[in-house]
């Protein structure tokens, strides 16, 4: 009786070893089953773009017309060609050597960047910390807009889908609020320096509450973006 059991041990082990894979398959069926319900659309984007691509790589350096871009793209009408395709980060970087309809703008927002990265700093006060601090205002002032611009121009033709445009676009209204709110600063510590301390400091902060009264404004505007 124990010499049978023995010769059925390895029988059995291979009906256990068969219901542990059927049980597997099953767990990744469900699963598999449980993704599929849930689509998100960037990524079904993504998956259309990556497969066009396949099927046609030399797309990836010709230029489309504007019906050949994805809706959120197709925002000026007067504009109908000399659209970059829809590429990855170092395919938007590589892009700012072809000429296309982006790239007065890619260029004329870099030179300014340049410009002030390299002579600016140089004629700025920063030998006291007031005026350090106010230098640095200044120079995110005039830089923020240029950088964000330019970061959106640059990459607004990524292939992640509505939500990436929707943030660069977020980026470049946010260098336009830094450039009005603490670009400012040095200006209104210009313009208080000869009040009383208690009343200059008070309309400081009262610049400064508006001044992220509308970065608030802005924040709640930009969900209306994404949706």
């Amino acid at each position: 009786m124990l010499l049978g059991c023995q010769e059925d041990q390895p029988r059995l082990r291979n009906v256990c070893d068969n219901e542990a894979d059927k049980l597997k398959v099953s767990k990744n069926d469900d699963e598999e089953k449980e993704e599929g319900g849930k689509k998100d659309p960037d990524m079904e984007i993504k998956k259309e773009i990556e497969q066009d691509q396949k099927e046609n790589p030399v797309i990836n350096n010709k230029l489309l017309c504007v019906k050949d871009m994805p809706p959120h793209l197709q925002f000026n009408p007067h504009i109908l060609e000399g659209y970059r395709p829809l590429q990855s980060p170092l395919g938007c970087i590589r892009s700012a050597f072809q000429w296309h309809n982006e790239s007065v703008n890619i260029i004329t927002h870099a030179i300014p960047i340049f410009y002030i990265i390299f002579t600016v700093p140089d004629v700025l006060p920063w030998h006291s910390k007031e005026l350090t601090f106010l230098a640095w205002c200044h120079i995110a002032g005039i830089l923020c807009p240029w950088l964000g611009s330019f970061a959106y121009h640059m990459f607004m033709n990524l292939n992640y889908g509505p939500t990436a445009y929707y943030i660069l676009l977020q980026i470049d209204m946010l260098g336009i609020w830094t450039s009005q709110s603490i670009g400012a600063l040095p200006l209104l510590f210009a313009t208080t320096k000869c009040l009383p301390s208690v009343v200059r400091w008070c309309v400081i902060l009262f610049y400064c509450f508006l001044s992220l009264w509308g970065l608030y404004k802005f924040a709640k505007q930009s969900e209306i973006w994404s949706e």
